[in-house]
């Protein structure tokens, strides 16, 4: 659902939305003037702001504060969402190595 994190996902955020939630996404979009805010590099060159319409408040950082927020259309979070799940899985299987290889036989 466009806007609607519930404080779980992929990247393991356990963080529960702050109560006034809603009226931070709809100050985030309407700064943006209702676009999505992601700057787009066509392989022709160049640069511009995505001209769809913005449907997500997402964090740039760790923090959910306004100044902290960006608006971005539903294909641009998405494909935010899906790099941050991947960086995480992979974090996750490299401990997982790390971890292996400190229980495995001892060589000397």
């Amino acid at each position: 659902m466009p806007g609607g994190w519930t404080g779980t996902s992929a990247t393991d955020r356990k963080e529960t939305l702050p109560p006034d939630w809603a009226r931070r996404r709809s100050a985030c979009i309407d700064r943006a003037g209702g676009r999505c805010e992601r700057i787009v590099h066509p392989p022709k060159g160049g640069r511009f702001r995505c001209p769809r319409p913005a449907t997500d408040a997402d964090h740039r950082g760790d923090r959910l504060d306004d100044d902290d927020l960006e608006a971005l259309c539903s294909r641009h979070h998405g494909q935010k969402t899906s790099r941050q799940g991947q960086v995480a899985k992979a974090a996750k299987k490299q401990a997982a190595r790390r971890d292996r290889g400190a229980d495995g036989p001892h060589r000397s």
